[in-house]
């Protein structure tokens, strides 16, 4: 890897926390999460593994002579490590787990490592991380990356300038091969050259309740990914397509001052489903992504504002899309149809949990 993209790919999943400061980072709150997805195509599984980060919004100094960890934990903020599976032949085995540890535990950037918690690390070109749940389910991995490229900024800091968003979005690693090794309760298998994904997002509050979309890579295009994310409320989003010659992108600065007053989105969804289309200068990309309801985990997530967000999850979700292009005058000059089974995360967010399925709620690790 040459040195400007070693430079963007770490720039680009840089933490902001920095123990020495977290009274000053307190004072706006802050949650950051670095998440990877896996897709085993010969295995028809997926997994979703994030470390995470929450320091709520609090006004509290370090008193004189504690401890600079007593301190930290002392906010209320915590440390997580999760681990989700899907399973694309049998949805029943699905499961989500996760770790909370004190706040203290979480180092921010520091030399080639990105983010540690324990001893789960994040680095360049790899991850690790094990923890064994208070039920008693234990999971570890140790999973190395290959197939870099240059990260995508999908939603830029103007986006929070503008008031657009509360919330960073960058794509850190749009198309990943990831190779290693994934145990859960001591079965252990081995990960080849898996389609998937890393991303990096922080902010001082979530996002209104929104939609995202993502292929790492289609089956029959191995070089193409595809990207949208967009609020429900309001039909604002952003998108990025590349095909594997060239992309198809909604995320510049000029395209986030119109979003503030144009709709460019147009959404339809369920909570196990969305159809969508979006056009811009001669462009249109008309798509629908869907997921078995049986396939989706539900989790509650909890921001440093004290409130809470509920997530509905599939990694192993189906995608339709077509992309058209038209002359000045209107006339198709190219039109496209792209598909993926059981290749695709789809994340839908409501402010209220959903009926008809069992989420797991912010302070318990399994279900």
């Amino acid at each position: 890897m040459d040195k400007s993209l070693q430079k963007a790919i770490m720039n680009a999943n840089e933490s902001v926390w920095n123990k020495k400061k977290a009274s000053k980072i307190s004072k706006k709150g802050l949650y950051e999460v670095w998440y990877t997805m896996v897709s085993d195509h010969e295995r028809d599984e997926a997994y979703w593994i994030r470390y995470t980060l929450m320091c709520p919004k609090i006004k509290k100094k370090k008193q004189k002579g504690q401890n600079l960890d007593d301190y930290l934990d002392s906010l209320g903020g915590d440390a997580m490590l999760w681990l989700g599976y899907f399973n694309g032949k049998d949805p029943s085995k699905n499961f989500m787990v996760k770790k909370i540890f004190p706040l203290s535990s979480l180092e921010g950037t520091k030399g080639s490592t990105i983010v540690k918690i324990n001893s789960a690390e994040i680095s360049l070109d790899r991850m690790s991380g094990a923890f064994e749940t208070k039920g008693g389910k234990k999971v570890s991995w140790d999973l190395k990356f290959s197939h870099f490229i240059d990260p995508i900024i999908v939603t830029p800091d103007i986006a929070k300038k503008l008031k657009i968003s509360n919330t960073v979005l960058k794509a850190t690693h749009p198309n990943l091969r990831i190779s290693g090794k994934i145990t859960i309760n001591g079965e252990s298998k081995d990960i080849k050259d898996a389609p998937g994904i890393q991303y990096h997002t922080l902010g001082d509050g979530y996002l209104d309740p929104w939609i995202w979309v993502n292929c790492r890579s289609f089956k029959d295009l191995p070089e193409a990914f595809f990207d949208i994310g967009f609020k429900k409320i309001r039909g604002v989003g952003t998108m990025e397509f590349f095909d594997g010659n060239e992309s198809v992108t909604w995320w510049n600065a000029k395209t986030l001052k119109r979003l503030k007053v144009m709709k460019l989105f147009k959404i339809e969804s369920t909570i196990n489903g969305v159809k969508f289309s979006v056009e811009y200068k001669g462009t249109s990309v008309q798509g629908e992504a869907t997921a078995p309801k049986e396939s989706l985990i539900a989790i509650e997530y909890f921001g440093p504002q004290c409130n809470s967000f509920f997530c509905y999850n599939s990694e192993l979700a189906d995608l339709k899309l077509k992309v058209t292009k038209k002359d000045d005058e209107g006339k198709i000059v190219d039109e496209k149809e792209y598909v993926e089974k059981k290749g695709i995360s789809f994340e839908n967010l409501f402010d209220a949990p959903q009926e008809g399925i069992e989420y797991l709620p912010y302070d318990k690790e399994e279900l």
